[in-house]
């Protein structure tokens, strides 16, 4: 319509600029703690609800996958749930590591309870999943919090590799699970498809537990930084 820009002119990054800045982010430490984190809040509930979730609750807990489909479906709408009530808890309070390790010990405490007592009534199992599942939405606060540890120049760069810690959580997980149950796996088969028992799936749920925990550290160990942006004079830290 003839209007001038509202934003400046930008000269693009070359290939070496993006990766030098790639590089700077690590300097800070919110980058590397808030790297791990989400592997284990998010990446062990995507690691359930995606993959190993459906064979626990029908082979172990014996239901119909009709019914294993709808508990998993509470748990991603628990999810989304959860994203929107701790981001929300974050602003208010202006507060990022209360609401994330909140979260965090959430999920503690439900996969405690898998791998604990994997046979808990019925009524307890889906109390903890959904419990699970809305604290493992406690991550969403991890982009903002990443991109307040950064000087607002690097703060894209902090978003997409906390971003990426969620991804390679869920990607090391899957198969790892999988070579944990084929480890215990005693030769029962159905169809085709290997069955798995109790032992089998403690262990797997163990694997995702320790991870939980180890996120949960790292978000302990993070900075806090009360929903303010980096301040430029401070030091890599």
């Amino acid at each position: 319509m003839g209007f001038d820009g509202y934003l400046p002119a930008r000269k693009a990054q070359t290939l070496g600029e993006v990766g030098r800045g790639l590089g700077e982010v690590w300097r800070y430490r919110n980058t590397a703690l808030l790297f791990i984190a989400p592997g284990g809040v998010c990446g062990a509930f995507l690691t359930f609800t995606t993959l190993w979730g459906m064979p626990f609750l029908v082979q172990q807990r014996q239901m119909s996958a009709g019914r294993a489909s709808w508990v998993v479906a509470a748990m991603l709408v628990a999810f989304s749930v959860g994203g929107v009530l701790w981001g929300r808890v974050s602003d208010r309070l202006r507060r990022r590591k209360l609401p994330y390790l909140l979260g965090g010990v959430m999920m503690l405490a439900g996969f405690g309870l898998l791998v604990a007592w994997p046979q808990a009534p019925w009524s307890l199992l889906l109390l903890a999943l959904l419990v699970s599942s809305v604290g493992s939405g406690g991550m969403v606060v991890g982009f903002a919090w990443a991109k307040e540890s950064v000087p607002q120049r690097l703060a894209g760069t902090a978003s997409g590799v906390h971003n990426t810690g969620v991804m390679v959580g869920a990607l090391v997980q899957l198969p790892l699970l999988g070579w944990v149950l084929d480890r215990f796996w005693t030769g029962q088969q159905a169809g085709g498809a290997r069955l798995y028992d109790g032992t089998a799936f403690q262990a797997a749920n163990g694997v995702l537990l320790a991870w939980i925990a180890l996120s949960v550290l790292c978000v302990l160990l993070a900075r806090e930084t009360h929903a303010r942006p980096y301040a430029v004079a401070a030091a890599p830290g």
